[in-house]
């Protein structure tokens, strides 16, 4: 084996500049406490056609791996061919004999360098990136649920927040109506409360098309039509689960699906310079092997056994292929390890990243909270003020506006905010699905969790 090139590694810092105390679940969706965010991940677990793909990926490196294991084992094969024999009589006639020939062979290589255990060793860890990518892919599946799960149900919340502001606009411009009728308002103003009022419309319209969109791209994460039947019902969103612990960077190597897969490729391709150096060597070879007819069975394996050879093929002169062969792979080796060492620094990255995003979506929420409660009693003073006769209509139109603005930006901040610790979540990997010794897939979520 080449030397292990781990030592070359930039120095990684020892904590991450902020951390929770929660020790949060690999099924991190739960955390949520979001009945039918659950139930969406579970179906889309069992049912989504992508992952199904990743896991015949998995049982083809599987068997692959099996593959390459039999070639250090004996192969016997024998063989069944009609025969026959021409015998010549004392007077001189010939008559033919028909028959059966049995056969039976044997050949053996000798895996004296090593060369075929590396091929099997550079396999199962193939086989083992193979399982981790499919991890991945699942993590990024729940994570693309979750998210279009909380888009889909920020516009149906938008939608409520329309169309209560539509009935509150055809209430202010009824009343515009009647000032006008008794000649206390002009017809511009009753014409801005009907734009703004056709404004809300075009944009309810809009939302309801966004909300169908999402719909579809649900169904299909889901392994359904896009026009399916929608199987959920729409609610709040949750209150954001406590900050989970985000623990040290070298335990984020171990929990990272993405991290073990760019490691199990790079020690795959330290196997290969293993086998492309081993080619260059000579090999040994035992063979065995014998054809008897149906006359000769009882000696079959006697004679076989006595067919023995050994045989030995030494590289000579390849034009450079073997030489060029091994530094190819040393060359792969190397990218691997590039590879392998990138992705533990941009996993590092998008851990501190996806918590610094959350902290200041959560502020600016915060804010727009505020915002929006000042601006709601605003509103009320001014409308009543209005009614009374005693306030001017752009007030009463400015905190209108003002304040269907905040509302619809709180609710798109909050979304964010979700969005933030999903990938917080994806951020600090995990295992979520089990898988069985020949990469078949035995469960995805516990059984305990199932329906909740």
């Amino acid at each position: 084996m080449p030397a292990d090139q781990t030592e070359n590694m930039p120095d990684l810092q020892k904590q991450f500049t902020q951390s929770g105390k929660h020790t949060a679940s690999d099924y991190w969706w739960q955390e949520f406490n979001d009945p039918q965010l659950n139930r969406l991940v579970k179906d889309a677990l069992s049912n989504n056609f992508s992952l199904k793909s990743y896991l015949a990926r998995l049982e083809e490196a599987a068997a692959q791996a099996d593959i390459q294991g039999s070639s250090l084992y004996p192969s016997l094969s024998g063989s069944i061919k009609p025969g026959y024999r021409r015998n010549m009589q004392e007077n001189g006639n010939i008559y033919q004999n028909d028959n059966i020939v049995f056969g039976l062979n044997s050949h053996w290589e000798i895996d004296l360098w090593g060369r075929l255990s590396n091929r099997k060793e550079a396999a199962v860890n193939e086989y083992l990136a193979s399982s981790e990518v499919l991890q991945s892919a699942a993590i990024s599946l729940a994570g693309n649920i979750a998210r279009t799960w909380y888009q889909l149900s920020e516009q149906n919340a938008r939608l409520e927040i329309l169309t209560a502001q539509l009935t509150n606009i055809q209430q202010v411009t009824e009343i515009s109506r009647l000032r006008y009728l008794s000649g206390q308002d002009s017809i511009s103003t009753v014409w801005r409360q009907e734009q703004l009022e056709e404004e809300i419309r075009a944009d309810h319209q809009q939302t309801l098309r966004r909300k169908n969109i999402l719909a579809f791209q649900l169904n299909v994460l889901l392994g359904k039509s896009p026009s399916a039947e929608p199987s959920w019902q729409y609610s709040r969103f949750p209150e954001l689960p406590p900050l989970p612990s985000t623990g040290i960077p070298a335990e984020l190597i171990e929990n990272r699906p993405d991290i073990r897969d760019r490691w199990y490729q790079y020690q795959a391709r330290r196997h290969k310079v293993a086998e492309a150096i081993s080619a260059r060597l000579p090999s040994f070879t035992l063979t065995a092997g014998a054809d008897l007819s149906t006359n000769d069975l009882d000696e079959l394996f006697d004679l076989w056994a006595t067919d023995f050879a050994i045989s030995m093929n030494i590289p000579i002169f390849s034009g450079g292929q073997l030489a060029s062969q091994q530094k190819q792979a040393e060359t792969r080796a190397t990218r691997a390890f590039y590879d392998y060492t990138q992705t533990v620094l941009t996993a590092l990255r998008e851990v501190e990243t996806s918590l610094l995003e959350e902290q200041s979506k959560q502020e600016q929420l915060n804010s727009l909270q505020e915002q929006t409660r000042l601006a709601s009693n605003i509103l009320d003073i001014e409308s009543a003020r209005y009614r009374q006769g005693i306030q001017q209509y752009l007030d009463v139109l400015n905190a209108q506006e003002r304040l269907f603005d905040l509302q619809l930006r709180s609710v798109n901040i909050e979304r964010q905010v979700l969005d933030r610790r999903i990938a917080l979540y994806q951020s600090l990997g995990g295992r979520i699905i089990t898988i069985g010794s020949n990469g078949e897939l035995l469960s995805t979520v516990p059984s305990e969790t199932i329906g909740q």
